[in-house]
């Protein structure tokens, strides 16, 4: 097999595969069943924070919710955006790394 120049590697790589319905429903079915975390684990072979996750998600849309995640707090004040469009302002030709 002839070796291959390296190339640059995608971030956009996928961590696993998407759960089909099917499974999501199995888990849900083995839940409401009395099935705990850990049987369902060793049955389908799913991670432990997948199972809690698709249980979480399923509660929630049962009541009608939706699971809502924190955003990100800002790292800096309104001080530092003023303080940086005033640099930006005056040197114009200023890269990021000097913001």
């Amino acid at each position: 097999m002839p070796r291959r120049p390296l190339e640059i590697i995608s971030a956009n790589i996928p961590c696993g595969e998407e759960l089909t319905p099917y499974t999501r429903s199995k888990i849900t079915t083995l839940h409401e069943d009395g099935g705990e975390i850990r049987d369902i684990l060793r049955r389908l072979e799913i991670s432990e924070n997948t199972i809690k996750y698709i249980i979480k998600a399923d509660f929630q849309c049962l009541k009608g919710n939706i699971i809502q995640y924190m955003s990100r707090l800002k790292k800096y004040t309104l001080l530092d955006a003023r303080n940086i469009i005033y640099f930006i302002q005056i040197y114009l030709k200023s890269i990021y790394i000097d913001i």
